[in-house]
């Protein structure tokens, strides 16, 4: 039992002492590979760290450059589409004169629409006032003819009477007869009379259709018509006052009739007398009456052809109004007409004026956006690839600082890194007396820092 631990002793001991000679070898040829590796992954002198450093400060610059290059190319960009925003705005400005232009069109359209219908309106009413006029004046000349138709009744009366009365005045009935005929030639004159007046009502008829006579017109037509209606008025009071002579020569003879018997020769004698001065005064009276008839038939005449002319002024002072107002009328209506199509045209300019300026609007808003949002991306992508750049050689500098500090620990005391550090340190120590005031940290600094750390 003894034995076979001493032989398990002894091979222990053995097998340690060949472990401690292999690992020697071992430990100096890992040694050597660790360090080859170390050289030839970071550089092993000043002017090749500085090299590095240089490619890194080139590399940087160039993403910089690329970076400034984007960053322009963005600015010009964003100057095109600021350009085109002004140009946009400028035209947007353009295309609201046309529309206010056009708006001020529109209302002075409607302001000419207004008046033209203002214009028309008011010639409608003076059309209707002188219809009325026109109207007024016709009944007043109907009420008038009725008058005439009156005393032509009264004198037909008249005449009848005249006809039934006794027959012992022979004279008297001669003269009667001779009144009537003339009577009758005045009511036939009178019937003449009607139907030229029947002929000036319908002239009057027709030219109340589109009347528009002036009102001092229709004044000395009424004026006229009452001076028609004195003199109508006249001769029917002569042909009263004719019929009460023939009543009161009536009521004499009846008179002389119921005194015959006891007067006879008186009688004839007064009768005889009176014949003279009935006849005398008969016709005395015929020449006035014949007279007087032919001075008012005359009168009327003239009067009549005066309202006549008066009439046929005033129809054509009827139809001039007429064409006026019709010529007023289509006036208006092409007017309207011209006005309604404007002011489609004006709207559907207006409606595309407005659908273009929204369009506008959303592009310059649009490309607002858009530069904002390149600005932005911009600034952004900047930003990001400077920490990128930033934390990369940091994690360089790192790196190479670690690979220092083992290569200095596996090289010993006399390392050459050392050298280069104690070398860097007094360089440092005289550049750090100008610039006091820099953060950034060296690699020689970082290789020094790792060396204080506790292992």
């Amino acid at each position: 039992m003894i034995e076979a631990i001493m032989f398990f002793a002894l091979g222990f001991l053995g097998a340690t002492l060949i472990a401690l000679i292999t690992l020697s070898a071992i430990w100096h040829r890992a040694v050597r590979l660790t360090t080859k590796r170390i050289e030839g992954a970071i550089p092993v002198s000043m002017v090749e760290i500085q090299a590095d450093k240089d490619q890194l400060r080139a590399e940087f610059a160039m993403s910089t450059r690329r970076l400034e290059n984007s960053v322009e190319q963005l600015k010009f960009k964003t100057s095109e589409q600021l350009a085109e925003i002004g140009r946009k705005s400028e035209a947007v400005r353009l295309l609201k004169n046309e529309i206010e232009a056009k708006s001020a069109r529109v209302t002075a359209l409607e302001t000419q629409e207004r008046t033209l219908r203002d214009r028309l309106n008011s010639t409608e009413e003076e059309l209707s006032s002188k219809s009325r006029m026109l109207h007024d004046a016709e009944t007043a000349l109907s009420a008038k003819e009725r008058e005439i138709t009156t005393a032509i009744s009264t004198i037909g009366s008249i005449t009848s009477e005249s006809d039934s009365r006794q027959v012992e005045i022979v004279a008297l009935q001669t003269q009667r007869d001779t009144l009537k005929s003339r009577v009758e030639m005045l009511e036939r004159e009178i019937a003449a009379t009607e139907a030229r007046m029947a002929e000036e009502r319908d002239a009057a008829a027709r030219a109340k259709e589109t009347l528009s006579h002036e009102q001092s017109t229709a004044e000395d037509l009424k004026t006229r018509l009452r001076e028609m209606e004195t003199l109508f008025s006249n001769t029917k009071r002569e042909a009263e006052a004719l019929a009460a002579t023939v009543e009161e020569m009536k009521q004499e003879a009846q008179h002389a009739a119921e005194l015959a018997n006891k007067r006879e020769e008186e009688l004839q004698t007064r009768l005889t007398a009176r014949e003279r001065e009935l006849a005398a005064h008969l016709s005395k009276r015929e020449g006035e009456l014949l007279s007087a008839a032919k001075d008012r038939e005359s009168e009327l005449q003239s009067e009549i052809a005066a309202a006549k002319q008066k009439l046929d002024e005033a129809a054509d002072v009827i139809e001039r109004g007429r064409d006026e107002a019709k010529a007023l009328h289509e006036e208006a209506r092409q007017k309207t007409d011209a006005f309604q199509a404007t002011l489609e045209i004006v709207r559907s300019d207006k409606a595309q004026l407005e659908g273009a300026l929204a369009q506008l609007r959303e592009e310059r808003d649009r490309m607002a956006r858009e530069a904002v949002s390149l600005r932005a991306q911009a600034e952004k992508s900047w930003s990001e690839e400077r920490v990128e750049s930033a934390l990369l050689r940091e994690r360089i500098n790192d790196v190479a600082a670690e690979v220092a500090r083992l290569a200095i620990n596996l090289e010993g005391t006399n390392s050459p890194i050392e050298q280069l550090l104690a070398t860097d340190a007094h360089t440092n120590g005289h550049k750090n007396g100008g610039q006091a005031g820099e953060v950034r940290v060296s690699l020689a600094q970082r290789i020094r820092n790792l060396q204080s750390r506790p292992r």
